[in-house]
């Protein structure tokens, strides 16, 4: 008998709160104003000095070591606000003065999502803008109005696909769609109090091509506990401090390069800068588009050097141009050359220069060469005989594995086989004609007559 009791109480008290939940929005009207003076929980008279964008302090052209970062911070509220319900899909309420948020498993299932659009354009420098920054902090938050009598809702806020929307045409047919991923959800505990969400990777979103932010409020889940009245910016109470605001927090980014190389000389926006003994530099740099530099070749040593290669982000050239947002991570990638050095007295070579560390170079000469003067006229030439240094072969081309500065020396010597080839014909031929002319006592060059 108790259990039916129970069950019987239980069932009517859901009954009840169905309706009521059913009946809330037709009472709005003639209840708002009783709900406001019960729940009214104002901001801080100095809090609604924050509903303007303003400047830390003014941003220099570029930074000094160790200067503190520029902070910009910015508080906005919607341009455009509205809900849409799917009881009611071609209806518009952008002029009332509530946002509802409803996800009630009545029946049929009452479905409310509010949305809201941020124009930033008039409260955040250009610089900013035009950068595409970031924001470091970025909160939204709405003033809960009234909540269900069980509270604990959950409300998310997610991004939507379009900006192109209207307070005052926007309904549950046209309504832009939501964006599944990148939720950010509150709970909502008591009426009078502020709902907050970290809306940062959402806002950093939009602004990667856009100076405009719109936002959708959804129930968390079908539960009879998601049905939260929200202020809307068309509320006049408290002079307006209780509108929906967005919270935007820009730092000034720090540009930071890594290399292999102790004092490398970078030049940002035609001024120097050195990378530490470890080989970083980082520096403050204000939101802006930069030349950025770093020098071709660096000097290492007798017969090495550092070539550069390639910015960590693929591009080869060692100037670029750099649009600075947000925090930048720059790797700068250099190759280790070694010098190969070929000495020859007696010909010119091929072979000698830079090679990259690890790489093989090949050393050659001519197997021969004249004699400077007369002697070459009569054939006396130098040959190659073999290399000294970083190589020892006997060949006239020799590979050199440059894991370090090489110098190779090639050795000649001296050659007269063709020389003397010649003299020993010559006096073949002389000797054979005296003995000629020993015989025949003839001069073999006489003339008949």
């Amino acid at each position: 008998m108790r259990e039916d009791v129970e069950t019987k109480v239980h069932t009517l008290g859901s009954q009840l709160f169905v309706i009521w939940l059913l009946l809330l929005p037709s009472i709005a009207s003639a209840e708002f104003a009783t709900l406001q003076s019960n729940y009214l929980n104002p901001l801080r008279s100095s809090e609604a000095s924050r509903l303007s964008g303003t400047l830390s302090r003014p941003l220099s052209p570029l930074p000094a070591s160790g200067r503190v970062p520029s902070i910009v911070r910015a508080v906005v509220t919607p341009s455009q606000d509205s809900f849409v319900d799917i009881l009611s899909p071609i209806t518009n309420f952008g002029g009332l003065p509530v946002l509802i948020v409803q996800a009630t498993p009545s029946v049929p299932v009452a479905r409310d999502i509010a949305y809201l659009k941020f124009t930033l354009t008039d409260v955040l420098p250009t610089q900013i803008l035009l950068v595409h920054a970031k924001p470091s902090n970025a909160s939204l938050s709405l003033y809960v109005r009234l909540t269900n009598f069980l509270y604990n809702a959950s409300v998310d806020v997610r991004s939507v696909a379009s900006n192109d929307w209207t307070e005052g045409t926007i309904d549950w047919e046209n309504m832009p769609s939501i964006i599944p991923t990148d939720s950010s959800t509150a709970r909502v505990t008591a009426n009078g109090t502020w709902a907050r969400w970290d809306v940062a990777k959402i806002v950093g979103l939009w602004l990667s091509n856009s100076s405009e932010v719109s936002l959708a409020l959804t129930g968390s889940s079908v539960d009879w506990k998601n049905y939260v009245w929200f202020d809307s910016r068309e509320t006049q109470e408290a002079k307006g401090i209780t509108l929906p605001r967005l919270s935007l927090v820009f730092v000034e980014p720090y540009l930071r390069f890594e290399s292999q190389y102790a004092h490398l000389q970078i030049s940002i926006a035609n001024q120097t800068f050195e990378t530490d003994a470890n080989g970083n530099l980082e520096a403050l740099i204000p939101w802006g588009t930069y030349s950025v530099s770093v020098p071709q070749v660096v000097p290492l040593g007798e017969g090495q050097r550092a070539v550069f290669e390639n910015w960590g982000d693929g591009l080869k050239e060692a100037t670029r141009r750099l649009t600075i947002g947000n925090n930048m991570t720059l790797t700068l990638n250099y190759g280790k050359q070694y010098q190969l050095t070929i000495n020859s007295s007696h010909s010119a070579t091929n072979g000698s220069g830079w090679y990259f560390s690890g790489t093989e170079a090949k050393a050659t000469v001519p197997n021969a060469v004249p004699v400077e003067g007369w002697l070459g006229l009569i054939g006396v030439r130098y040959v190659f005989s073999h290399w000294e240094g970083a190589c020892t072969s006997i060949q006239p081309e020799c590979t050199i594995t440059m894991d370090g500065p090489r110098t190779v020396t090639a050795v000649w010597i001296s050659d007269y086989t063709v020389t003397l080839v010649g003299v020993s014909a010559s006096v073949i031929v002389i000797m054979f004609l005296a003995t000629r002319w020993r015989k025949t006592g003839k001069s073999p060059h006489r003339t008949r007559r």
